[in-house]
């Protein structure tokens, strides 16, 4: 088996093993593969000329103890289901472990689908959030009628997301640029996104059921306020030091974990949260 990072050909058929392994609609990889990944960022397992497991390895800045490091976030960590149980995912990370090196990241995070599972390969759970579920009654029904791109400004957005995530470490730092694709992702027609004044919330309705992968907001503001009407069940993050809201229902979940690379990389004593979507 060949591990190798992808060329351009390559890169572009790997969307067919994410959408295989994923699940995830034409929308979401065209954004992502657009605006979120590159072929250099991408480690493969080749069985032949078959793609047959993949790492993507983002560079992303991110705050720890009051100091911007070179993180590496990992997404879209996959084998094809016919190549599972083989050892592919623990050959890619092996490899993938030593080009993190030789590119001069501090530490590597990743959104856990099993936190279990990645503990072999020393990573640990450095983040924990509350997952709040809101249960609004006598409301209508969401329809799949679209979502409207709306004049959001990117600078205004920025501005929120700082100004709450100052106070946390773990909090990848983040330009006008990527809150322009932040805002094309939102506007897929089975997501929504809610700007207002004082606050943010994006996310993906499924059924009468809206899952925000992002909610920040300024000081003050009521939580409940900027949820998007047309849902009857809403499921969104919180930090572990913020009250839950009156009337929802709250279980803390662990959201992501780390692994040094360089042998001097400290979390320090801050808070921790963050979302560092794909």
């Amino acid at each position: 088996m060949d591990i190798r990072i992808l060329n351009g050909e390559e890169f572009e058929l790997s969307k067919a093993l994410w959408a295989k392994c994923f699940g995830d609609g034409d929308d979401f990889i065209g954004y992502y593969y657009s605006l979120r990944t590159k072929p250099e960022y991408v480690l493969g397992a080749f069985d032949g000329e078959s793609l047959v497991g993949m790492i993507h390895m983002r560079p992303i800045l991110m705050r720890f103890d009051g100091q911007v490091k070179n993180i590496c976030l990992v997404a879209g960590v996959c084998t094809d289901p016919g190549y599972r149980r083989r050892g592919v995912c623990s050959r890619l990370f092996e490899k993938a472990f030593q080009i993190m090196e030789e590119r001069g990241f501090d530490a590597a995070v990743l959104q856990p689908f099993d936190p279990a599972f990645y503990v072999k390969f020393g990573y640990r759970t450095y983040i924990t959030r509350q997952r709040i579920t809101f249960i609004k009654g006598n409301t209508p029904l969401y329809e799949r009628i679209g979502n409207p791109i709306r004049p959001y400004k990117a600078n205004e957005i920025k501005t929120i997301y700082d100004g709450f995530m100052d106070k946390y470490d773990g909090a990848a730092i983040r330009d006008e640029e990527y809150f322009e694709g932040f805002i094309r992702e939102y506007s897929a027609p089975d997501a929504r996104l809610t700007v207002k004044d004082d606050g943010c919330s994006a996310g993906y309705a499924d059924g009468d059921t809206l899952y925000l992968d992002e909610l920040f907001y300024r000081n003050g503001a009521d939580v409940l306020a900027l949820l998007p009407d047309g849902f009857s069940r809403y499921v969104f993050p919180l930090p572990t030091d913020e009250k839950c809201p009156d009337g929802c229902l709250n279980e803390a979940v662990p959201f992501s974990m780390i692994r040094p690379i360089k042998p001097d990389f400290t979390l320090g004593e801050g808070k921790t949260y963050g979302f560092d979507r794909y």
